[in-house]
């Protein structure tokens, strides 16, 4: 079978961030709550005439690094011959719809005769110009006995004011953690300064409204690990060999490790062994291991170091999503999220 895993002109979405995409964080995410009619139609469209083979619709539509990575039109024509090598698509597709500061991206996940599952994703800017186009295979999301679990510990936000959620859900259009058993239900958070991510053009940490910010811990417990001495990246280089970067692991008990990663080299306050009360502050946010710019990964576990056990559900408590209150929930890609008033420790 044709191999599909092709990314062209799509920056950052099988890494931790969202780098590359919009630099405001005014989002809303659909199934398809919040996002005008014409995001759906124009995905339609936009593969529609990808399926049928109208490079004359597609083309000219294409920012000029976008043809120039694909290798003109040639290299669309050779495209769209693999992608329809696929065979007719079968039933109703799942789609999403994520709105950023103006750009979109349109998620199609769906069955072709020759592919059980294949995922065709579109980014337009506030122009119409296709800015990016990805069509693979539908990442698997790592199965877990852990689904319907409840998490036990009474766990609060991991940082003081807003956020943009980057990754999270438990879909891989929503978070592409999911294909990890330890990140099933991970989260990257982006902090926020108003509405927006950084500064200018995002070059220097310091331009994140996220770096250096105070990283709290999300419920009380004993420092289990902890690592403070790896060197942040500059935005838009990883370090693969140390993924956590530097990070602090806490155990509330219950068998639940909360993993908090990427922080900033030099900012951690405390040490294994350690006790720790809610949203007390135990790093800044930083931009070590394998991250592209400043932000904060979360996720809870089953063990005490990163990379071990498996992933749990980590359900926060108290806070607002878009202006609307959550009791106890997991948000969701594209969300602002931040502590509901009164909400502290």
């Amino acid at each position: 079978m044709v191999s599909l895993l092709r990314v062209i002109g799509v920056q950052a979405l099988t890494i931790a961030t969202v780098v590359g995409l919009p630099l405001q964080a005014a989002a809303q995410q659909s199934d398809h709550a919040g996002i005008p009619d014409h995001g759906l139609q124009r995905g339609r469209h936009l593969t529609a005439s990808l399926l049928d083979g109208r490079i004359d619709s597609l083309y000219p539509v294409m920012a000029r690094p976008l043809q120039a990575s694909i290798g003109g039109r040639a290299g669309l024509t050779k495209f769209m011959e693999e992608v329809r090598a696929l065979g007719p698509a079968i039933g109703a597709p799942t789609e999403a719809v994520y709105r950023e500061n103006g750009t979109i991206s349109y998620y199609r996940i769906g069955e072709f005769e020759a592919l059980p599952s294949g995922t065709i994703h579109w980014i337009w800017d506030s122009a119409g110009v296709i800015q990016g186009l990805l069509v693979r295979p539908t990442p698997s999301a790592a199965s877990s006995r852990f689904a319907g679990r409840k998490t036990r510990t009474r766990l609060r936000l991991p940082f003081e004011g807003a956020a943009y959620v980057a990754w999270g859900g438990r879909a891989p259009h929503q978070n592409y953690h999911v294909q990890f058993a330890d990140q099933r239900f991970a989260y990257d958070f982006f902090l926020l300064d108003g509405g927006a991510i950084h500064r200018g053009d995002g070059t220097r940490n310091e331009d994140y409204a996220c770096f250096e910010r105070a990283i709290v811990a999300p419920a009380a417990g004993t420092v289990r690990a902890v690592l403070d001495t790896v060197t942040d990246n500059s935005p838009g280089r990883m370090n693969p060999d140390l993924p956590p970067g530097n990070h602090v692991v806490i155990d509330h008990g219950h068998g639940e490790y909360s993993v908090l990663a990427h922080l900033q080299r030099g900012s951690v306050r405390v040490r294994p062994g350690d006790r720790v009360k809610s949203g007390q502050a135990v790093g800044a946010c930083g931009n070590s291991g394998n991250s592209s710019a400043p932000h904060l990964h979360y996720h809870l576990q089953t063990k005490a170091q990163p990379g071990t056990g498996v992933g749990l559900p980590a359900q926060f408590q108290g806070y607002q999503t878009d202006g609307h209150d959550v009791s106890v929930g997991e948000p969701l890609r594209g969300q602002r999220v931040q502590a509901s008033p009164g909400t502290r420790g």
